[in-house]
């Protein structure tokens, strides 16, 4: 896990630098840095919080009880749960992956964490409301019956795949 995080900063570093020596070229790296201001502080405190949840959850919610809902052992109760439970976050990728990163250091099984973040994105229920205010109640509804089963299937396609390549 460490490794892949050294990894993933290593390229962004990488990318970040290849992108402002073009925006230096082009004459807009300020334009551009002023840009990450903006950005950085808009999500520094959006950031922040997710951890902080990330972080109590681990030390608040009981591992019992995290293993026998949503733990190795919960089988296809779990996978429906994590889908469920994923269906009712909030927020951007941002929010969600600490989250998901908190849940799986404490036990959470991979075919659930998989049906949670399906169920994040696919099922979405809080953004039902602005879905029925923008696009209506018969296109909200249909999207919502098409996707709904998504995300479970991909929890239980994800047990598959551990079990045929024997994955712990």
């Amino acid at each position: 896990m460490k490794d892949s995080l050294l990894i993933t900063t290593l390229i962004m570093a990488f990318l970040s630098i290849i992108s402002s020596i073009f925006a230096y070229q082009k004459g807009k790296c300020l334009e551009g840095f002023l840009v990450v201001k903006d950005l950085f502080f808009k999500m520094i405190p959006l950031l922040f919080f997710a951890f902080v949840l990330a972080g109590m959850i681990q030390v608040l919610v009981p591992k019992e009880i995290i293993i026998k809902w949503i733990g190795q052992e919960s089988g296809i109760k779990g996978i429906f749960l994590g889908a469920i439970l994923g269906g009712c976050l909030p927020g951007g990728p941002y929010v969600v992956l600490p989250l998901a990163a908190g849940l799986l250091k404490i036990g959470v099984s991979i075919p659930v964490l998989i049906s949670f973040l399906a169920g994040w994105s696919l099922i979405g229920f809080t953004k039902i409301p602005l879905q029925i205010a923008i696009l209506g109640p018969k296109v909200t509804l249909i999207r919502f019956l098409s996707v709904a089963f998504f995300a479970p299937l991909a929890g239980l396609i994800a047990s598959l795949i551990m079990k045929i390549f024997r994955i712990k």
